[in-house]
């Protein structure tokens, strides 16, 4: 699950939300940094943000992330461009429509949870929809699994609210965050002054404080996407410093009939032919604890702490595409990412994902989600383990 907030103002719509997903099984990871839980839609008649909470995947074998649902929610959307339907009512209900038939993928004894948010602008008019098999009319989990999924959409009309604003918690952790007054007032007043980067500062510390609340199903690395009235482009966030903004993007999809960008296409991974057939696991030879690291604990702090390094790795080498890479430059960026960074991560995915389920069955009371949440958190500011991180298993990209 995850947690979040949408703030729409009169000129802007600014998403935001952590990066933990949780899988069939309920494991519980954390997207890469250079990884959106958002999707943009761009359509004849307006545009949207669309995310989701619940089910994300499986986790197979090699510790790998499988039936992604946020890869399912873009392919779902190109083919309802492919059918010529080309507005934002007709694309959610095919994702409505389609929803049952996605979660077959999972066995029926899985959590079947499944939500999807959009928020958007449609004909000039703000709008909040939610698709969903398990909420009550608050939004909140009702508790029961429906078989079928339901819709909910409202227009948000700014000229009759005293505000000029309205916010909305979606997902795991919603009650919480409701009850934040202190930093609802300050998002509040960052709302009305109508500035997107504060709106998404002062999210991500709603967030970051409703995680420990949560038993492990909100994190606390947070991304954000903002899409405007009068502004085509989109803008994504990521609260770290250290992270390359220029570098990394949303999936978007365009389904236009016609207009400034043509014909209907998507940017995003599914698109990628190369990524149809992942290469395995790399074979680590220079990432590895050190000898005398006997702990699981220790080692899983060690692992945690080289996950966050790659990530920050991969988007160093991202800063050298600059700010508008050329096709040329970008193409070779994909392919140095499948052949020599997407091999590395998939195989300290996979140690995390050993480490953490021997934990968990050898002190089951001990260990839990929250608990590992907790230690990756730690270990981001953490610089401990890097005396001995040893990052020759990967090389650098050469623009």
């Amino acid at each position: 699950m995850t947690l979040h907030i949408a703030t729409i103002t009169k000129n802007h719509i600014v998403c935001v939300s952590d990066r933990l997903i949780s899988s069939s099984s309920g494991h519980v990871i954390e997207l890469a940094n250079d990884r959106y839980k958002h999707l943009v839609l761009i359509t004849d008649d307006g545009s949207a943000v669309i995310s989701f909470a619940g089910i994300a995947g499986t986790i197979n074998s090699e510790g790998e992330l499988e039936n992604s649902t946020l890869n399912w929610l873009t392919q779902a959307l190109n083919e309802a461009s492919g059918q010529n339907k080309y507005t934002i009512i007709e694309h959610l209900n095919k994702l409505k429509d389609s929803a049952p038939e996605f979660l077959k993928n999972f066995k029926t004894e899985h959590d079947q949870r499944l939500s999807i948010f959009a928020v958007g602008q449609r004909k000039s008019k703000q709008f909040i929809s939610v698709i969903h098999n398990y909420l009550d009319k608050r939004l909140d989990d009702s508790g029961n699994i429906k078989q079928d999924f339901e819709m909910f959409f409202e227009n948000v009309d700014k000229s009759t609210s005293r505000k000029g604003y309205t916010t909305i918690y979606l997902g795991s952790g919603k009650r919480s965050a409701e009850k934040q007054e202190d930093l609802i007032k300050q998002l509040k007043i960052c709302a009305k002054k109508n500035v997107p980067k504060n709106i998404f500062d002062t999210s991500v510390q709603v967030i970051k404080r409703v995680a420990p609340m949560s038993r492990g199903s909100v994190g606390t690395n947070c991304s954000g996407v903002r899409i405007s009235i009068h502004d085509p482009g989109i803008e994504a966030y990521d609260h770290r410093e250290n992270v390359t903004r220029d570098s990394v993007m949303p999936n978007v999809v365009v389904s236009q009939s016609s207009g400034p960008f043509g014909a209907s296409f998507s940017i995003s991974d599914v698109t990628y032919v190369k990524d149809s057939n992942p290469k395995p696991p790399a074979v680590l030879k220079y990432l590895k604890p050190p000898a005398n690291t006997s702990s699981l604990e220790h080692q899983l702090k060690f692992w945690y702490r080289i996950s966050e390094t790659i990530h920050i790795f991969n988007n160093q080498q991202a800063s050298k595409l600059g700010v508008k890479p050329n096709k040329q430059a970008s193409s070779k960026f994909s392919t140095w990412r499948y052949e020599k960074y997407d091999p590395v991560v998939r195989a300290i995915n996979l140690k995390i994902f050993e480490v953490e389920s021997e934990l968990k069955a050898s002190n089951p009371n001990g260990y839990n989600d929250s608990i590992f949440a907790t230690l990756r958190e730690e270990q981001r500011s953490s610089d401990f383990w890097d005396r001995y991180i040893d990052l020759r298993d990967i090389e650098e990209f050469s623009a």
